[in-house]
This record gives C-alpha cells, sequence and structure tokens, in this order.
C-alpha cells in the first residue's frame, strides 16, 4: 500500500481495511497426471481461454484512450478530458480525470484519490459474482458504522441510471461523508467506497469515472 493512505482517516479506513467482505481467495490446484483424455481436456480448455482473451481484448481496444466526462463540483459543471487507465492491480480499467490518480491499495483494492487532497478517494473492489451478497452489505454495514453508528440506506440517484439498481449505505459525521455502492455486474459485483469531504464535494466526479468502470482480460 502507498505511503499516501497513511494520513487519511486512520480510525476510519483501518475499519475498512481490516474488515472482510465475505469473499475468499481462490487457489489453484495443479494435478499430475497423463493420458489422452487429459491432453484434449487441456487442449479445449486452452482454446476456450485463448478465445476468451481475445474477445476480451477486442472489446478492451475499442476505449477510446481519451474520453470528455462532465460532473457538478462547488455547484458548477465541468467537463474535462479523462484518459483510459488500466488498474495494475485488479482487472478493470476506466477513465480517470486529470486531478485524480488510480493506485493499487493492496490485493483486490485500488484508490483513486484527489491529488491535492488524497483524503477523498474512491475504493475500488471487483468481487466476485459468487459472493454472497447479503454478507457483504452486512459487513458494509459494520464498516460504515466505524463513521458513525446511523448507517442509512439511500435510494439510487434518479439521474444515474446505471446505479438503478445498486444498494447504497452512507453513514456520516461532522467532516466526513462515506458511501457504498454495490453494483451487481454481468461479470462481476462492483464495491464501491467513496471517502467524501462535507466541505470539498467531489462524489459527482468520482461517480462519472467509477461508470466508466469496465471489466477487462485476466492476467
Amino acid at each position: 500500500m502507498k505511503n499516501w493512505i497513511k494520513p487519511i482517516l486512520p480510525g476510519i479506513v483501518g475499519v475498512f481495511l481490516l474488515a472482510g467482505c465475505g469473499t475468499a481467495e481462490q487457489s489453484n490446484k495443479n494435478v499430475d497426471g497423463s493420458g489422452s483424455n487429459d491432453t484434449t481436456a487441456s487442449t479445449e480448455q486452452s482454446k476456450e481461454n485463448s478465445t476468451t482473451t481475445a474477445d476480451q481484448t477486442s472489446t478492451d481496444q475499442k476505449r477510446e484512450l481519451e474520453k470528455t466526462l462532465s460532473y457538478m463540483n462547488d455547484g458548477k459543471n465541468k467537463e474535462e478530458k479523462a484518459t483510459l487507465t488500466q488498474s495494475d492491480n485488479q482487472d478493470f480499467s476506466l477513465y480517470v480525470l486529470p486531478e485524480f490518480e488510480l493506485t493499487a491499495e493492496e490485493p483486490h483494492k485500488d484508490s483513486l484519490y484527489l491529488k491535492e487532497n488524497d483524503q477523498i478517494f474512491m475504493r475500488i473492489e471487483m468481487l466476485p459474482n459468487d459472493a454472497d451478497q447479503n454478507t457483504i452489505v452486512e459487513n458494509t454495514k459494520s464498516q460504515l458504522g466505524a463513521v458513525n453508528s446511523d448507517v442509512k440506506k439511500l435510494d439510487p440517484p434518479a439521474d444515474q441510471d446505471w446505479l438503478k439498481d445498486a444498494t447504497i449505505l452512507q453513514a456520516q459525521n461532522d467532516t466526513d461523508v462515506v458511501t457504498s455502492y454495490l453494483i451487481n455486474q454481468d461479470e462481476a459485483t462492483v464495491k464501491l467506497t467513496i471517502f467524501n469531504k462535507k466541505d470539498q464535494n467531489y462524489e459527482d466526479a468520482l461517480l462519472k469515472m467509477a461508470e466508466t468502470i469496465m471489466p477487462t482480460a485476466s492476467k
């Protein structure tokens, strides 16, 4: 984890880092053996993986290197070019605005943070679709409880169609607003946790970048 994360809401972030999300690490098992059936299966699996990777890579390549994003900040509408950025920690890419930077926080967690104030950031987690959704929700509530025991469930914003089926939970205190979005996609469940400040609101900018998240071929 990069050292910039250390001063960020130490108590709150500590709870979020320690709490699990109901998912387990997957292990690969190597089995020794020989025979025509194994060879055939291996060949077919290899072809299937190659096809999948090629298809996904082709999809990735269709994305432009830059994209103009519009967002609200301090009551003003802003429009800037964002750069296509591939996570080197998880299998996704997204468009990143110039004021922000994407970095690996720890395995299976990335942070997209504001360069001028790294206490404002969004944690991105790509969770497997077979992860238990109820467990994810309950763990998220526990994590938000570190901010305030009064955790509220919010309705999806009317102007964000991509969030219409998302589960949105929020807790806030005198200075901080922390909001978690659980979004079920075909390829994965995306968990976004936005750490925002009441006097410096970048939530719309972070959500506009999050909307561009697209799974990519596994490394």
